[in-house]
């Protein structure tokens, strides 16, 4: 059965911190292949043609935010909320959709703003709430999770619990939850989320009932093949390693970055990664510098999107959980966070 609700409404629209009330043309479609909302509006700022579309449907949620000549795609969070808004006039009570949207910044970089798009008219409201809160709850409410949201979801809703002093999530649907002095906890989502996926509210009282079930772990966590971290090291940077049965320090290439960091170079191949010695780079007849601007360029070419979430002085980086540490080696991530500080 298919629907359709449209027309012009008052709309409130809140990108980032920038609160503003305008009016936008809304279509609003829902049949067996997912649910259509989407909404034309015209702001001084935002430009003459900007539009919010948000598609939910087996496959999960997409979509998209138009501002000026900018489009930035869905990135991974969609909410219904209702949202209670104070003004000069009074308090408007504003119920719509909620996601973050992917923004081009610089080079490699992406800017992720939240954007909400509510109105306050009842039938609206009413075709917002049928179209996207879940079946059992006549009520505004979570959509479907992804497995990345769940995760979100699960590592706040830990970081809450007495007892827990951190966690870390180490991969989507996976997260280790450190009890007290060494003892870990680790988790696994895949099989809550495959038996509760298309019911949030199942899938939270799952996740819930789980943690508060589970005893604290006497097991350490080993991070011994974590790659990518940063790491205190003395300078010249040296490493002990066993080398036919004996322990030798070796001395790496190694170039200090501002007063304190250092980077050390590894030589990457199909098979393996080593660390370059320092006489490495003498029989390589490059300088440090020379190494430094190489790797560079060999990170930007490896480096995936990289979203930057937050505003000012506190932000968060996903480089897709290889790069994060080794993105203040490059100039351009300082060039792209600037005018941002």
């Amino acid at each position: 059965m298919s629907t359709a609700q449209e027309g012009r409404y008052p709309l409130g629209l809140l990108v980032g911190n920038a609160l503003r009330f305008t009016e936008g043309a809304i279509t609003l479609t829902s049949d067996e292949d997912g649910v259509r909302f989407h909404v034309a509006f015209a702001d001084e700022d935002l430009g003459s043609r900007a539009e919010l579309e948000i598609v939910e449907g087996p496959g999960g949620a997409r979509g998209h935010l138009r501002m000026q000549d900018a489009t930035a795609p869905l990135f991974d969070e969609v909410q219904l909320v209702q949202r209670n808004i104070p003004t000069s006039d009074g308090e408007y009570q504003l119920v719509g959709l909620q996601g973050e949207f992917s923004f081009p910044h610089e080079g490699p970089f992406r800017r992720l703003r939240r954007a909400f798009v509510g109105v306050q008219d009842p039938a609206m409201v009413n075709a917002l709430v049928a179209a996207f809160a879940s079946d059992e709850h006549d009520q505004v409410t979570q959509l479907p999770f992804t497995l990345e949201s769940m995760t979100r979801f699960t590592a706040a809703y830990a970081r809450s619990l007495p007892g827990v002093d951190e966690v870390t999530v180490t991969a989507p649907g996976q997260l280790t939850l450190r009890m007290g002095e060494g003892a870990a906890q680790h988790v696994d989502l895949h099989n809550i989320y495959a038996s509760t996926h298309g019911d949030a509210g199942a899938a939270m009282a799952r996740i819930q009932d789980f943690l508060a079930a589970m005893p604290p772990s006497t097991d350490a966590v080993d991070d011994g093949d974590v790659m990518f971290r940063v790491m205190r090291a003395p300078s010249p940077v040296t490493l002990e390693a066993s080398v036919e049965g004996e322990t030798q320090t070796l001395h790496l290439a190694s170039l200090g970055v501002g007063d304190d960091l250092s980077a050390v170079f590894v030589r990457d191949s199909p098979q393996s990664m080593a660390y370059l010695q320092a006489s490495d780079v003498e029989d390589l007849a490059a300088s440090p510098d020379d190494l430094f601007r190489l790797a560079g360029e060999n990170l930007l070419r490896s480096l995936p999107k990289i979203h930057i979430r937050g505003e000012a002085p506190l932000f968060m980086l996903i480089a897709g959980g290889d790069y994060e540490c080794s993105l203040a080696l490059l100039p351009s991530f300082w060039q792209a966070m600037t005018p941002l500080l």
